[in-house]
This record gives structure tokens, sequence and C-alpha cells, in this order.
């Protein structure tokens, strides 16, 4: 059951109160150069991020354990011995089915939408998110979004020609994937499935609005009073259910580089702050799970005066927005 506005008020005020005292320093990833925003993905065990190269256009990864490891090309060996690689020029998306991770990407040149799972350390063969009876393919033009909530993996994209949001399911123990079916929403950038491995009310939708700057989220228009207030945007923004139920948006600024976020219940949002010290001129990214040992949170940014990946890992939302300026804590 979500957390209502009024068990949060006590939590949150104590939240807000340790902003200017306590900080998690930032850590870049090693290696990394990019142009566009990265993706994250926890289950609670596994931690990941991936990234498009800004050189190759091919997709990297790198897991977690006591800091990111080296940065590793997602790419495989086909049955005739030859080397594929994923290449994008759109931000990759992570999705989870509750046993395995998948990453789901744009196509470099063209908009067809690929696919892979992570399997024994490697990555199976790509393949293309489409189906038969009728016979289609998923395009678009920006990145797609997928699932935490467990089986089956569900995959939400824009379409390449319109704002419409389509989605599809894999299920494993079928043939591919489900027939394509338009949402009803609409938007002109990617969409946002909340990070939410451990949800049972379905993961919620986020998106900026296809005809203005607005935030909302499953159908909530993100905003509050006292002062009034409306989150808004350019850029997609980012979600995660967090681990007392709360859904938690953050986006960057309509203008400037500051990331904004919100915590909501319902139709109330908490008064939006910026995250301290964080500079993005792209989209954020944020990762959120309580798995069976440990809780993790992690918040990701392409940094705005460079190329490079900045992040912050907590064991709560509520502590990686305290992201200071590097080397202090």
């Amino acid at each position: 059951m979500r957390r209502t506005m009024g068990h949060l008020s006590i939590g949150l005020a104590l939240f807000l109160a340790m902003f200017a005292s306590q900080a998690l320093a930032q850590s870049t990833i090693s290696g990394a150069s990019t142009k566009l925003a990265p993706a994250l993905a926890t289950d609670g065990n596994y931690m990941y991020i991936a990234w498009v190269d800004s050189s190759t256009s091919e997709i990297y990864y790198a897991s977690e354990n006591s800091g990111f490891t080296d940065a590793q090309p997602v790419s495989g060996t086909r049955s005739d011995g030859t080397t594929w690689y994923a290449e994008s020029s759109a931000t990759p998306a992570w999705g989870y089915d509750g046993v395995s991770f998948y990453l789901i990407w744009k196509g470099k040149s063209d908009d067809p939408i690929f696919f892979s799972q992570m399997s024994d350390g490697g990555w199976q063969l790509q393949a293309l998110v489409e189906g038969s009876d009728p016979s289609w393919t998923a395009d678009t033009n920006v990145a797609p979004a997928a699932t935490f909530n467990s089986w089956p993996l569900t995959l939400y994209w824009k379409g390449k020609s319109n704002n419409n949001i389509w989605t599809s399911t894999l299920n494993d123990l079928e043939a591919g994937w489900s027939t394509q079916v338009t949402t009803g929403l609409e938007t002109n950038v990617a969409p946002c499935i909340a990070s939410d491995p451990n949800g049972s009310e379905g993961s919620p939708i986020v998106i900026k609005g296809a005809s203005n700057h607005y935030i909302y989220a499953s159908g909530s228009q993100i905003s509050g009073t006292d002062p009034s207030w409306v989150a808004e945007t350019t850029e997609p923004p980012a979600a995660a259910v967090d681990i007392d139920g709360n859904t938690v948006v953050l986006w960057r600024g309509q203008s400037g580089t500051s990331i904004w976020y919100s915590y909501g219940a319902g139709s109330e949002w908490t008064r939006q702050a910026t995250v301290s010290g964080a500079k993005t001129d792209l989209a954020p990214t944020v990762a959120i799970a309580s798995g069976p040992s440990i809780s993790v949170a992690l918040l990701a940014w392409k940094n705005a005066s460079d190329q490079t990946i900045k992040y912050v890992t907590g064991s709560s939302f509520a502590e990686i927005v305290h992201a200071s300026e590097p080397g202090k804590r």
C-alpha cells in the first residue's frame, strides 16, 4: 500500500533539515564518456549502469561492487563466430523480470528497438522487439523504457512518427513479444517507468506532456502549493518507488542545470527541491531497491560541463539527494 503524505510529512521535515549538513560525495564512472543520459538498474543485489559512448555510439555498462567496475561493451558472439555490438543514438533502458536483467535500445542509424538478456555474465544475441499476427516492429526516435516489477517484462516507447506511447510484454513462456498496443498516453520525449522491483500495484508511468513542459505521474500533474510550484522540464523525467512506497520523481529544470525532485502520493506532492551539487544538461536516472540483504538507492547523471557521468549511492533516496560537491562529506 502506498504511504500517505501525512505519514511522510514528519520524515520529510527531518530530511529537508539535513540538506545543508549531511551529504555523500559524488563519484565518477571511470572511463565513461557520453553525450547522452545514462541508465541505472538494481534489484537490491546487483547494480548496473549503461551509457552510449560519445565516440563510437556503442553501449557500455559497468556493475557496482564497492564502486563501479571497468566499462565493458554490450556485445556477444553470433553463431558464425562474428561479434555484434549494441549501438544506439539514444539512452538505453534497463528492464528486470524478477530473474534476469535486460537491456533495450533504439538502433544507432535507424529506429527499430533491440533487446538483449544478460545471461551468465554475458549477453544473448541482440534481437528486434517485434511480433506477428499481425506483423509489427517497435520503432522509436527516442529512448525506450521498461519495468522493474517482476515478470513479465513490459516495454514502453514513444512512436517513431507520433507522440503515442506504445507497450508490449515479453513472456518467456510464450513466443516472443505480445502484440503492441497504445497506452492512451502521449509525450514528445522518452517515457519513464518508475524503478519498482518490489512493486505490487504496478509501476507508475511518468511522462513529460506532449504539448507542454509539465510532468505527469500516472495522470497526476506534479505540482504543489505553499508556495505554488509546477514541475517543468524539456527532458525525460526519472522516477522510482522508494522503500517506503512513495513515488520519487526527478527532473532537470526547464531552465538551468539543477536536478529537482519531489515525493508523491496520489495527487499530492512534496515541495520541489534540488539535489545538492548535481548539475546536468540532460535527464537524470535513478534506481531504488530493497533486496534480501540490503536496501540501495542510486542516482546518476551526465555532468553538465563535460561528458563524464557522476553518481551517488546510499541506503535510501533520502540519503542520496544530499549529494555534495566532489570531495565533501
